[in-house]
């Protein structure tokens, strides 16, 4: 499964959100918990990744969560800067999830969307 979420930013706001981004990513490799939707979810760690180097910028990340105790989700990220818009995809593999295998966000859905915000 992969999700898709797109921001606008004005004057410099994107390419300082991108920053933020990656300047989070070592405080974070320990993990942290998190609640969204009224949902607890704990993130046990964060590492940098490779990013596919589209767009004007882009930084990626895979973070491990625990899933309820039932294992661990590996999700990858990849956050891309086109001007003043920056899109973020999560990217998942649900079936794979008890193998610990990683996920990479579809090259083609990347592409696909920065063409459109060009």
């Amino acid at each position: 499964m992969t999700s898709v979420g797109l921001s606008s930013y004005e004057g410099d706001g994107a390419r300082q959100a991108l920053k933020a981004v990656s300047d989070g990513i070592a405080p974070c490799s320990g993990g942290f918990a998190i609640t969204a939707k009224g949902e607890k979810m704990k993130i046990t760690k964060v590492a940098a990744g490779k990013p596919t180097g589209v767009g004007d910028e882009s930084v990626a990340f895979v973070l491990d969560a625990d899933m309820d105790g039932e294992g661990t989700g590996s999700f990858t990220v990849e956050v891309v800067r086109v001007g003043s818009l920056v899109s973020t995809y999560y990217a998942v593999d649900f079936a794979s999830m008890q193998s610990g295998t990683t996920s990479a966000v579809p090259l083609p859905v990347i592409d696909t969307q920065v063409r459109k915000l060009k």
